[in-house]
């Protein structure tokens, strides 16, 4: 049992494992009744005893009139009190809320609680620098360069009717169908105007197959096996057989993507992939190191904060998945989601962990210079007022989340230094 020469609460250590502390905390009748005094003063500032002004009745009649609400304001005063001494006397600081295990607590009697609580990890970064990672070039060809066009191409290209042709491979056909069950005519299973892209997988085994090869207004029958209907036969009209054009890469196509000349629609292109690519291999890099870190520090992390954190995740999933955080789901489908989201976000607690603790330790913590110097450098880049504006009110109100942010770009950089970095090249 610890306690300082002037502490009112008395307080051991009864369990220490991982990040979760328990908490024997004592204090004795004096304790008590001082805290109940002072429950007993806040009730009757709000009692209302008839022959008396509102807050003005005598404190014996309020104790006989109001004991329930003077004993709940006492537990309430002696939890947050004996908690708050017990916390600063160990110098704890939990991350999330402590909870009370068990607690003897009446008037004229000692206090006895047990609490738990889970505290951050001590964290001494070992094997930070050193990482052995394979950096990708961000080299980019003609050929994918090339294959960007095609795609832009393809994105722009307009369909055609082809009069006199026949159902092709790569041919878009406008069909009407209808499907028969059992001889009998089945609107589920007919449609007028429907497009089919040949190339494409369709939602109708066999349609593209028993068209191939037809003419405008042709017809042509098959059967095949619906899923949980059986067999159905389907009658389908060719009315509309077109063809894809692709436009061609010159100036003028260039012209409608705002750009002068074809050479500079494809040096844009060069120039923005190449980025992209850059961009890509820079996280590849920052990953292999994150990784690297994780492997060369175990250490455990609380699991409320684990929990706390995957319940967030798994809401922003939820959110852009079905467009709200608190879309309903089957529990087990719920349960499998957390269980494969939760490795992912116990990585990234321990990586951010360990960050800060390099920070400390390579003395790399941001500093409010760093922070003035970040302002300017986001205000040059700003293109108008307002964008200085919404700056401003970022640095000004989120100042914490600037400092955090600098501070990890800061080890970040140190650790990319220190690192054994092999470019490859391309598959």
């Amino acid at each position: 049992m610890t306690a300082t020469k002037n502490s009112i609460v008395k307080v051991k250590r009864v369990k220490e494992q991982d990040c979760t502390i328990v908490l024997s905390i004592e204090a004795d009748a004096e304790f008590t009744n001082s805290v109940f005094q002072d429950a007993l003063v806040r009730v009757q500032s709000q009692a209302r005893v008839p022959g008396f002004r509102p807050g003005k009745a005598p404190l014996n009649l309020v104790k006989q009139q109001y004991s329930s609400a003077v004993k709940e304001q006492a537990v309430d005063l002696a939890v947050h009190k004996s908690v708050d001494l017990a916390l600063d006397q160990e110098k704890l600081d939990p991350v999330t809320t402590p909870v009370i295990k068990k607690l003897d607590f009446d008037e004229n009697k000692p206090l006895v609680m047990e609490l738990e609580i889970e505290v951050p990890p001590t964290v001494e970064p070992k094997k930070y620098t050193g990482a052995k990672v394979k950096k990708l070039s961000p080299a980019v060809n003609d050929a994918e360069i090339d294959a960007q066009l095609e795609q832009m191409r393809d994105y722009n290209a307009h369909l055609e009717a082809d009069e006199k042709g026949k159902v092709m491979a790569d041919s878009f056909v406008i069909v009407n169908y209808e499907g028969l069950k059992d001889g009998k005519p089945a609107k589920e299973f007919s449609s007028e105007g429907e497009m089919v892209d040949m190339s494409a997988p369709q939602t109708i085994a066999g349609l593209a197959e028993a068209i191939k090869g037809a003419k405008k207004g042709d017809v042509r029958e098959f059967e095949t096996e619906v899923s949980g209907s059986g067999k159905v036969s389907f009658k389908v009209t060719i009315t509309e057989i077109k063809y894809k054009v692709l436009p061609e890469v010159n100036d003028d196509f260039a012209k409608k993507m705002g750009f002068e000349t074809a050479e500079a629609l494809k040096t844009h292109i060069g120039e923005a992939m190449r980025k992209d690519a850059e961009t890509k291999s820079e996280n590849d890099v920052m990953r292999q190191i994150e990784d690297h870190l994780v492997k060369e520090n175990e250490f455990a992390i609380p699991k409320s904060l684990l929990e706390h954190h995957v319940d967030l995740s798994l809401r922003r999933f939820t959110a852009q998945m079905f467009g709200s955080p608190d879309h309903k789901m089957p529990e087990a489908q719920k349960n499998n989601l957390r269980e494969k989201i939760r490795p992912n976000v116990e990585r990234d607690i321990k990586v951010g962990y360990i960050i800060h603790a390099i920070a400390r330790k390579e003395n790399l913590v941001a500093a409010e210079a760093d922070v003035e110097i970040e302002l300017a450098k986001n205000l040059e880049l700003a293109r108008n007022e307002d964008e200085k504006k919404r700056v401003r009110e970022f640095f000004a109100t989120r100042r914490s989340d600037a400092l955090i942010t600098i501070t990890e770009r800061k080890v970040m950089n140190f650790l990319k230094e220190n690192s054994k970095i092999t470019e490859e090249k391309k598959k």
